[in-house]
């Protein structure tokens, strides 16, 4: 799903991450970052606290930012838009 949000845009995607689904959104703003040679751009990555929240107030407090990076915002498992995941998954590693 892509939205163009005041020039820029909004990007919503999901990837798997040890088969478990997570919602990831990415905001580019109008004025894109200057770019590396390799295509690369400076990325915010924002993560929410919880349990019981998701980066829903992350999205709307740092999307004004995406004219200096792109802002990176997933819902961690089990949170907003991810998956569900099972405690045999869970680990620090």
């Amino acid at each position: 799903m892509n939205d163009t949000e005041a020039g820029g845009a909004t990007e919503a995607r999901r990837v798997d991450v040890d088969g478990c689904g997570i919602h990831v959104t990415v905001h580019r703003g109008a004025r894109r970052p200057e770019r590396r040679p390799d295509g690369t751009a400076p990325a915010l990555v924002c993560l929410h606290g919880g349990p019981g929240v998701d980066g829903g107030g992350l999205r709307l407090m740092f999307a004004g930012l995406a004219d200096l990076a792109d802002v990176i915002v997933p819902d961690q498992r089990g949170h907003g838009r991810s998956d569900l995941s099972t405690p045999d998954r869970w680990h620090l590693d």
